[in-house]
């Protein structure tokens, strides 16, 4: 049964981006955050954040995508930050022992991202079907 749509839209502004993930980050849709990262560090931003506050299911893949993340940013210069990761996420952040990679900020600690309205590409959206 293929996987529930992903939308993964990004912005960037003052060299800050931002990319808000919706939906299940798995083998189907992975592809479509590890694009949009590489699109954003194209733009040169100072820092990256992934919204995860809308991700419903991340498994092994979503997990690659996120390393990925990570490497690809320390190797620019790039600062990263996952945004309110639910607690399943959290749970396989804990359990593979690669919390400690990230700097995770939670629902409550997060600082206004309201001025980053630009969208750095178009929405990618992914259809079931």
């Amino acid at each position: 049964m293929p996987s529930p749509p992903i939308i993964v839209r990004s912005t960037v502004a003052d060299r800050a981006a931002v990319i808000s993930v919706a939906g299940e980050l798995d083998m189907e849709t992975a592809p479509e955050l590890r694009l949009a990262v590489s699109a954003c560090l194209q733009q040169g931003p100072r820092s990256l954040s992934i919204d995860l506050s809308r991700v419903s299911f991340c498994d092994c893949s979503g997990l690659n995508a996120l390393l990925r993340a990570r490497r690809l940013t320390a190797e620019a210069g790039v600062r990263l930050r996952l945004l309110c990761p639910r607690p399943q996420l959290l749970a396989l952040l804990a359990n593979s022992d690669t919390a400690h990679c990230f700097t995770i900020t939670r629902p409550g600690a997060l600082p206004s991202l309201g001025h980053l309205v630009r969208p750095a590409h178009p929405p990618l959206q992914r259809r079931a079907g």
